[in-house]
């Protein structure tokens, strides 16, 4: 049986999720940009703030969020 999901750890996709623009990661898993957002939210994974991608483009030093943990009765 041929499945196409992808499963990744909250770890794993917060990796992800700061390595690769949203637009390009979303592509990936086949999904809009629009979903991963509202997974990452679900998630409670924060998300390169606007302009992130460009400073780091230009070799500005940015700063990365980290993983909160998750919270009882939160999914993860």
């Amino acid at each position: 049986m041929d499945d196409d999901s992808t499963n990744l750890t909250r770890q794993e996709l917060y990796e992800r999720v700061w390595s690769t623009p949203a637009t390009k990661l979303a592509k990936e898993f086949g999904i809009s940009d629009v979903a991963l957002g509202k997974i990452c939210k679900k998630l409670n994974i924060p998300k390169p703030y606007p302009g992130y991608w460009q400073q780091l483009a230009v070799g500005r030093r940015v700063h990365k969020e980290k993983l909160p943990p998750i919270k009882q009765g939160e999914v993860g």
